[in-house]
């Protein structure tokens, strides 16, 4: 699986606009042990398509404890690491950079 989309790296996906990534989705992981993979078409929904990934990552905050996430990647599926099922997609991990 490839660290970085075509085309991207960690500088230009936290510069992306949201409508720009509208088919990816964010994994989110927390050190309390909550995770969720939030579809990005959600957000343009709520936030509109201007917002850059760069302004929307650093509030991330837990629903269960209220801390900032452990790790957060822009992904391509829902799907970031091999399990059974479909293959992975690519991923870029945006926070905390790397």
């Amino acid at each position: 699986m490839p660290d970085d989309p075509p085309g991207y790296g960690v500088p230009l996906a936290l510069k992306a606009r949201l409508n720009e990534v509208e088919g990816c989705w964010l994994d989110v992981q927390c050190d309390c042990g909550r995770s969720i993979r939030y579809p990005i078409r959600m957000m343009v929904r709520s936030l509109g398509p201007g917002h850059h990934l760069g302004e929307i990552v650093p509030r991330l905050k837990c629903e269960k404890c209220g801390a900032k996430p452990a790790t957060v990647h822009l992904c391509e599926t829902a799907i970031r690491e091999f399990c059974k099922g479909a293959p992975p997609g690519w991923s870029v991990q945006l926070h905390p950079l790397p």
